[in-house]
């Protein structure tokens, strides 16, 4: 999974075989940075490491797992970054960020890049954490390096807390927001000018990895879909892949609504080349008391990060919410295909006259990378017939995969039970063997299973 990817390296997250088992891990790699930026990117590489070995068991920042000359690996910290988690009026978060940052100063370490919120990561139960340590330095303590870099970690943590918690500032961490040191103050009127002049006239961006479909093309996402009539609300979670490009997954709060005639209209409207790859409809988005989304909880569903979801702590109301998104995400890792034409094909499938419902689905396919399956609640209905419709009605490319059904499964609201058909199409039956379901959903699902179709059919 691709976590960012800038000028001076790409940061992935997978897993590292440690002398327990494979353990939660981040890598960050410049093999492929360009070669005028390697001798920059092995230094930082090089800080990173140094300042990890130290930061790690203080429990302050990721443990370091492995260093080489073009790689680095570090334990995986299972917190959102700041900007996501968004901690309005969390006192306990920044009294917590306070005294990581005073351990990490202690030992001799100052972290040098801590204005940037994505570098700060808040855990499940409002644990503090840095991250990112390129330009972390350790200098003898009491030096007049040390005090004015450590000042300067602690100015930008409480211009956070300025932010997010102006009402828990104390006078005194007032006075340190508003007292810039020297070297600050000569950065800001020479070197920050020149880096503004160099980004802006190069159109380099400097989104975290996002570039300008952040910068860009979510506003305007944003502000088409916020006009639509039926649409109450979006988020948009931005996916960085390993190309380099990013994709956006928007959910999109809206009744009365599909994907595809979202899709549709924003392709008309702003381009496809702007649209989200990726649009997900949801009944209610979660939010906070103050009615701000919780972007925290979105970002865990493109990425199927379940373990991490279970591990932050959600009234039953989010929790609800939270499954519910879950349970109908888009797999992302499909591509656009699977985003786009599976709802297309999905909606075009419910206007033939004798299918009841039907939802499409996608599963790894060796030669197509992505393949689609269909499950349509119909009667007396030729597959063949559903193929002609789709690809006269709907002008793309039918499902490889068609299954038709007396009954698909449903929850207590009567949605499709995405979930369970997933792990259907992905011929995953160990998690179903397990599952706990009135008699009559236990028939539906049986029957699906007993005549689904596999890849080999193909």
């Amino acid at each position: 999974m691709i976590l960012k990817r800038d000028t001076f390296s790409i940061i992935e997250r997978g897993q590292f075989p440690g002398s327990d088992g494979p353990v939660d891990a981040v890598l960050r790699r410049i093999d492929e940075v360009a070669w005028w930026a390697k001798p920059i990117a092995r230094h930082f590489l090089k800080r990173e490491a140094r300042a990890l070995a130290i930061a790690g068991p203080l429990g302050v920042g990721p443990t370091l797992l492995h260093t080489g000359g073009r790689c680095l690996v570090r334990g995986f910290i299972h917190g959102v970054a700041m900007h996501v988690a968004k901690p309005v009026g969390d006192v306990g978060y920044f009294r917590a960020a306070k005294s990581a940052l005073l351990k990490l100063h202690r030992a001799g370490i100052c972290h040098n890049d801590l204005a940037k919120e994505p570098n700060w990561l808040r855990g499940p139960r409002g644990e503090a954490y840095m991250t990112d340590f390129q330009l972390a330095a350790r200098w003898r303590r009491g030096s007049r390096l040390f005090r004015i870099a450590a000042y300067e970690d602690l100015r930008h943590l409480l211009k956070h807390k300025r932010r997010y918690a102006p009402e828990a500032l104390t006078a005194t961490e007032r006075r340190v927001i508003a007292r810039k040191s020297l070297i600050n103050r000569v950065w800001m009127a020479t070197g920050k000018r020149i880096y503004w002049r160099i980004t802006r006239g190069f159109k380099v961006e400097d989104r975290e990895g996002g570039g300008t479909r952040t910068s860009r093309d979510v506003p305007a996402v944003l502000a088409q879909l916020r006009q639509h009539p039926q649409v109450r609300d979006v988020a948009i979670v931005p996916l960085p892949q390993p190309s380099g490009a990013v994709w956006l997954y928007a959910f999109v709060e809206a009744h009365g609504v599909d994907e595809a005639a979202l899709h549709a209209h924003l392709d008309r409207t702003i381009g496809s080349e702007v649209a989200p790859e990726f649009i997900q409809t949801v009944e209610t988005l979660p939010r906070r008391p103050d009615g701000a989304i919780r972007t925290d909880i979105l970002h865990f569903i493109p990425y199927n990060q379940i373990g991490d979801l279970d591990r932050t702590e959600l009234d039953p109301a989010d929790r609800r919410i939270a499954a519910a998104l879950l349970a109908n995400r888009k797999e992302y890792g499909y591509g656009p295909r699977y985003s786009k034409d599976a709802p297309a094909i999905a909606a075009c499938l419910k206007r033939h006259a004798r299918v009841r419902d039907a939802i499409v689905l996608s599963f790894p396919h060796q030669r197509l990378v992505t393949g689609l399956y269909a499950f349509v609640e119909a009667d007396d209905l030729a597959e063949a017939e559903l193929r002609d419709f789709i690809t006269e009605q709907a002008g793309r490319k039918p499902p490889e995969l068609f299954q038709l059904v007396q009954a698909l499964p449903r929850d207590q609201q009567g949605t499709i039970r995405g979930d369970l058909l997933k792990d259907i199409a992905m011929n995953e039956l160990d998690r179903i063997g397990d599952l706990r379901a009135p008699d009559a959903e236990r028939k539906i699902i049986a029957d699906i299973l007993a005549e689904r179709k596999i890849v080999r059919d193909l």
